[in-house]
């Protein structure tokens, strides 16, 4: 069953790009339209679509317009959000295509375009003066003032640098007396939403190219990988999971959870994606939350294991349980 919202809290179904209700949604990457067609999707309230860190993959939908337009059109029959993805690392010669996808995303009705870097935001909003768009992590922001500047081009989305905490995180959200230094308030562009990554790897970096100088086997220390490539990303080699922290990270007001497919796995994305809805069905219900029990079902998906990013002050790799973190709490 796909694109019901049975058994989820009831927040009134979305009438914008930038509005969700109170709902929290939850999303996920696909990358091509036979992974699509594969996964389950049922626990999703929207999906990116299209492999930023791909090379010229013609399965990837960024370089194939028809499954592109098959896919947006059979997410949007299912009644899920679609966001086009744009690629990561955009030169001269892949501006027609970049133009392409925007034009495609507005002719089938998708719901924003995503860039991750100022130039493909200009050229999108060039290419389209109306499109919502978000803004991946890769445009590396820190603070509300940058934040700001980018709703005034329409940006509805963002997700903050992987360095940030929940509580920077946080202020990215709600600034306090945000002003410039002529005193000019920088807070009346609209809400912006801050777009956080629940589960996944992090995406440390990108490389012009596949294979250049960093090596496809990765990075070790006290042999254990640090880092691993996948594409043009250099992804972190533990996965991020947040799931225990589920009460928190709403607690600060977070409400965009991001599960990163990263690299694609059709049977993972499913099983992630139910076990955290049901993990945000416990506590928006009122339910028994039984965080350890369902994170003990992702575990054996996760070869390296997991971590909490620097979503708790620490390092990037490190595994903070819940007792841990408590002082984070606001």
């Amino acid at each position: 069953m796909t694109g019901s919202n049975e058994g989820r809290p009831q927040g009134g179904a979305p009438t914008d790009d930038s509005d969700y209700g109170d709902m929290v949604a939850l999303t996920t990457s696909i990358h091509t339209l036979a992974d699509l067609v594969h996964a389950d999707l049922d626990a999703y309230d929207g999906i990116y679509l299209g492999n930023p860190f791909g090379a010229d993959d013609a399965a990837n939908l960024l370089h194939n317009i028809p499954d592109l337009k098959a896919a947006v059109a059979r997410l949007k029959s299912q009644q899920k959000r679609v966001c086009v993805s744009t690629d990561c690392l955009p030169r001269v010669k892949d501006l027609s295509s970049l133009d392409k996808l925007v034009d495609t995303a507005v002719e089938m009705g998708a719901d924003a375009v995503e860039v991750h870097n100022l130039g493909a935001l200009l050229r999108v909003r060039k290419k389209s003066a109306t499109v919502p768009i978000h803004v991946g992590g890769l445009a590396n922001l820190y603070n509300a003032a940058a934040v700001q500047r980018l709703a005034s081009y329409g940006v509805t989305q963002v997700r903050g640098s992987v360095a940030l905490s929940l509580a920077e995180l946080k202020d990215l959200k709600d600034p306090n007396d945000l002003t410039d230094a002529r005193g000019k308030d920088l807070t009346n562009h609209g809400p912006v939403e801050i777009e956080i990554l629940v589960h996944g790897r992090m995406v440390l970096g990108v490389r012009e190219s596949v294979g250049n100088r960093l090596t496809d086997k990765g990075d070790t220390v006290n042999d254990t990988p640090s880092f691993e490539p996948f594409g043009r990303a250099i992804l972190s080699a533990k996965e991020v999971s947040l799931l225990p922290h589920l009460e928190t990270v709403l607690k600060h007001g977070l409400r965009r959870f991001r599960i990163e497919n990263l690299p694609a796995h059709r049977d993972a994305v499913s099983l992630v994606g139910q076990t955290y809805r049901q993990a945000l069905n416990q506590i928006q219900n009122g339910e028994a939350f039984t965080p350890i029990e369902l994170e003990a079902k992702l575990r054996p998906l996760s070869k390296n294991g997991f971590c909490n990013g620097t979503y708790f002050g620490t390092s990037g790799a490190e595994y903070v349980t819940v007792a841990e973190a408590k002082g984070d709490a606001p």
